[in-house]
């Protein structure tokens, strides 16, 4: 993302700009399915289900 925002910003995208369309981006995102697909690379839960959220505070 930040190689990204830096070509914006060298092709004369306002800084503002870019980092608006940045979060827009981010909105976007799966974050319950990219935590699933990286727990597999690192061999960690894989099953949402089976994490333990009662420990979780939010």
């Amino acid at each position: 993302m930040q190689k990204g925002e830096e070509a914006s910003v060298a092709d004369g995208v306002t800084r503002l700009n870019v980092r608006k369309g940045v979060k827009a981006k981010l909105v976007l995102l799966d974050l319950a399915e990219l935590k699933t697909k990286t727990d597999k690379l690192v061999g960690t839960v894989s099953d949402r289900n089976a994490i333990d959220h009662s420990t979780c505070t939010a």
